[in-house]
């Protein structure tokens, strides 16, 4: 694959998660997609050149729900510590089903400018 390109994976089965994917994915310079669905959380095995987040909604149904202030926080924080890792970090909001995605992705926007400003 082109290397001037950025790759990442979203694996839905669990099967998937293990040493020699992680290893396959390093090898190439390929992302592994951390991802929460219908309340899973992926595994966060930083691969790659990049970060690469989808927040697919917090609740059982798919693509509902917003996420609590407490869930963005979390996030702010794991991005900070990605970021002086020197990764560049993508976080893709999908819990667009009622229209929360784009409210969500500005509230944690807004974290992560305050905890910029502190």
């Amino acid at each position: 694959m082109p290397k001037e390109y950025l790759y990442t994976f979203e694996f839905r089965h669990k099967s998937w998660f293990c040493e020699a994917l992680y290893e396959l994915l390093n090898s190439h310079e390929m992302t592994l997609c951390f991802y929460n669905f219908k309340t899973y959380q992926s595994p966060e095995i930083v691969t790659g050149r990049f970060i690469y987040i989808r927040m697919h909604g917090p609740n059982k149904e798919t693509y509902q729900g917003s996420y609590e202030e407490r869930v963005l926080t979390e996030c702010t924080q794991k991005f900070e510590r990605w970021q002086q890792e020197g990764k560049t970090i993508y976080c893709y909001f999908d819990n667009d089903e009622k229209g929360f995605a784009p409210t969500d992705a500005r509230r944690l926007k807004a974290l992560i400018e305050h905890s910029k400003s502190i």
